[in-house]
């Protein structure tokens, strides 16, 4: 299988990248969901994260970009994520930032993040972001980043990766979608 599935309008596609193994094949990592071909992937691990590209775009500094589509993870897949954007040679937070510690003693982990999934729900991201650099016929890149290996139902963290899912979904007939606002 692909590890790109392009978008139903568009150039753009998305992707997801194991950063956590280099040895994992990705490609048995993606897959589409339902009817609804909905982008899924199991066992998804700190350090992986789903890749929106729109591949040679031409923007000007100050452009804004808006990110929407809902994500949900299984119970047991992972809890806290982070939206970022590359502008300038370097990852941005697409959000503000939270800071927690989970777990205790020498299991604590603390990590910063900007969505959390909760359970079963569906998370609806939706953000701007400015790019303060231009882009000349290269591409605009966003990704949602997985920040600890803590369960979506809050039942604590996983010592390797399982089958717990992770999603962009459809819901309320919003389609993924990344955008130039202005």
């Amino acid at each position: 299988m692909d590890n790109k599935m392009p978008s139903a309008t568009g150039k753009g596609y998305i992707s997801y990248i194991s950063n956590c193994d280099p040895a994992l094949d990705v490609n048995n990592k993606i897959a589409r969901a339902n009817t609804a071909g909905e982008p899924y992937i199991t066992g998804g691990w700190p350090g992986d994260w789903w890749l929106f590209t729109i591949p040679e775009m031409t923007i000007k500094a100050g452009t804004v970009i808006n990110a929407k589509f809902h994500a949900r993870a299984s119970g047991t897949g992972m809890k806290y994520w982070m939206l970022e954007y590359y502008d300038g040679g370097e990852w941005k937070p697409g959000a503000p930032l939270q800071t927690t510690t989970v777990g205790e003693g020498d299991q604590a982990q603390t990590f910063s993040y900007n969505y959390e999934m909760m359970n079963t729900d569906h998370c609806l991201i939706d953000r701007n972001m400015t790019f303060e650099h231009a882009i000349n016929n290269g591409d605009i890149l966003i990704r949602l980043r997985c920040m600890a290996n803590w369960q979506a139902s809050g039942k604590g963290a996983l010592a390797a990766p399982n089958g717990g899912t992770h999603r962009i979904s459809v819901q309320n007939n919003i389609n993924p979608t990344i955008s130039i606002v202005q």
